[in-house]
This record gives structure tokens, sequence and C-alpha cells, in this order.
């Protein structure tokens, strides 16, 4: 289930499937240590080759196995992802109070969730919201912090954008659910993804997506997300602002997203899972 299987399984008889999430370490080579790409390329291509069948998390990430480890596509099958089931849950208006208050949240907030790293482009959110000054946007940037956000920082600064942006390096995984319950909108404007769970997250949460059109989101996000190149400040200044002002829009997403979150059945990923096990 991690990308890998156990060292000389090829000079054994027993059948093996591997999943693999991404190659986002080939394609982006520069955001890994030359040690890390070299054991991942070396273990990736090792399961790939000697796996029975691959489980891929998306087509994007099935073409890129084809493409990089020059794989059988008849060896591959996809299927998708679910998150936690916690996210499927109504959160009550007690806890979204407690959650607001814990986090020091603003009354409406756009909200961006993942690490705060390059690849993530956050500073792409943050160049958007400076360029709509005769809009106030709110924006709440949850997840671990690198290096990378001293670049948002020093934007933030330099742009006078500080009363509109709030951090949240650490969230109880419990108090998440209830995070995007209270946004107006989640942005995830990621360079690149093996799948995006924020978006299914913000999906079965009910909240409207601004995505990329990059990679595996489109996979996820459907018809449910208005859509940008990660590189596009200008289209998503143009999307934050719909969003902001229109509530038809948003309404019109909302609906949207309760159908895409439907393709993304649960218990179809489990009897996928199950079929190829079975069967291979």
């Amino acid at each position: 289930m991690s990308n890998e299987l156990p060292n000389g399984i090829e000079q054994t008889n027993i059948k093996s499937i591997v999943s693999v999430h991404d190659l986002i370490f080939l394609r982006y080579p520069d955001y890994y240590n030359n040690i890390d790409a070299y054991i991942y390329k070396k273990k990736f291509r090792n399961a790939c080759e000697h796996a029975t069948h691959i489980v891929s998390a998306s087509e994007q990430t099935k073409q890129d196995i084809i493409s990089y480890f020059n794989t059988n596509p008849l060896k591959i099958s996809v299927v998708y992802q679910d998150c936690d089931k916690q996210f499927y849950e109504k959160q009550s208006d007690l806890k979204k109070e407690y959650v607001i208050k814990k986090y020091g949240l603003p009354e409406q907030f756009f909200l961006t969730v993942g690490t705060i790293e390059k690849r993530k482009n956050q500073l792409s959110i943050l160049k958007a919201i400076a360029s709509l000054r005769n809009v106030s946007i709110k924006l709440v940037i949850v997840g671990k912090a690198t290096d990378y956000k001293k670049q948002l920082e020093e934007f933030i600064i330099t742009n006078d954008i500080q009363e509109q942006v709030t951090f949240v390096p650490k969230i109880d995984f419990a108090d998440l659910p209830a995070m995007f319950q209270l946004a107006k909108c989640s942005i995830y404007i990621s360079e690149f993804e093996g799948f995006g769970i924020p978006v299914l997250e913000a999906l079965r949460c009910e909240v409207p997506n601004i995505a990329s059109n990059v990679s595996s989101i489109p996979e996820v996000a459907g018809e449910a997300a208005l859509l940008c190149s990660p590189t596009d400040v200008q289209t998503l200044a143009k999307h934050i602002s719909e969003v902001h002002s229109n509530p038809s829009l948003r309404l019109e997403l909302i609906e949207k997203g309760k159908l895409q979150s439907l393709k993304i059945n649960p218990q179809h990923i489990a009897e996928d899972l199950i079929h190829i096990y079975e069967i291979k």
C-alpha cells in the first residue's frame, strides 16, 4: 500500500499488488534531496516492474507510471481514494463556535489546507488576494510549515495584508471538518497532485472549491470547482472575487459538489479493491 514491495519478491512465486499514489519526485526532483529521489526511484521502479498488478490513485498517476517506467497499461487499475469518514458528518454550531475560538478564525474566510511548501503554491493565493484591493478577502492557511513559509510572510508584510491572513500550523484532525464547513470556499491551487485529498474533503463537507486545472485535481473536482492554472494569478483572483460576491454561484458549486462526491463512492472503492485482490 506504500509504493514498494519486499526486496526479492520476484524470486518467489508469490503474487503481489502494489499501490502507487504519485510520482511527484520524478516530475519535480528539485523538491526532493538527491538521496531520497534516488531511493524512491529505485523502489518504485522495482515495485512496478515486479508487481503482478498495480493500483493507481488516479488516471494521472497511471499515465505517469506508463510514461516513466514503460509499464503495460493493462497491468494498472485506477481506484480513487476516499477521505476520513468524519468529513461526511455535519458539524454542529457548538463545534463550529469551539473551532472559531480555538484557532482565532475570522467571521468569513477562504480556506487552504496542505503542507506549506512550494508545490502547494500558497503564494499564488496570496498574490490573488493582494490584487483584489477593492475587496478584503480573509484567508486561513492550515498546514505544517517549511522554509517556504518565509516567502509567504515576506509577501504578506510587503503587500500589507497581515490582517487578511491567519496561519494555523497545527490543527487537531477532529477539528478539520468544522474548519472546512465554516469556510466560504476551499482553495487548492497545487502545482501537481497524485490525487488531492483536500479537494475531496471540501466536497464531502459541501464547501465550494477553487482548484488547479492540472494533474489529478480535475479528476477529483469534476465540474464542482472553478479551475485555473496554478500560475494564473489573474484568473484565480477572478474566481475568488466571484465566489466571494455571488451567493448563487456558491450554491451552484455546492450542488455540483454533492453530485461529484457521490461519484467517488467508498462502497465502490472497497468493491474495486476486493475485486482486484481476488482476481489477481
